[in-house]
């Protein structure tokens, strides 16, 4: 899960600290990398050509990002499922804040 932080910067503003609370162990770390190169070919079958071939559509971007979406859904789920997800603790926040 990924949280932010407000923090007092040094001249008396603010920024904004994102940190992540959980991350994927290194099992979880192949499969993503895996995921990257293997799952997201942006194509769909589209009947055969004259020659009885396959034939392939390119997906439109919201179907793209649909399949992106549904792909990382399924990941985060397995992971848990598997027990490949690292809890990390938040960071502290400095004493004056």
């Amino acid at each position: 899960m990924t949280k932010h932080q407000e923090v007092k910067t040094f001249r008396g503003g603010t920024e904004i600290r994102i940190y992540n609370t959980e991350i994927p162990n290194f099992k979880g770390e192949v499969a993503l990398s895996l995921t990257k190169h293997l799952c997201n070919v942006p194509m769909e079958p589209d009947g055969e050509d004259s020659t009885g071939r396959q034939k392939f559509k390119t997906l439109s971007p919201p179907q793209v990002a649909e399949r992106a979406c549904e792909i990382a859904e399924a990941l985060y789920l397995e992971f848990r499922a598997r027990g490949w997800v690292v809890e990390l603790p938040e960071p502290k926040l400095p004493k004056d804040e």
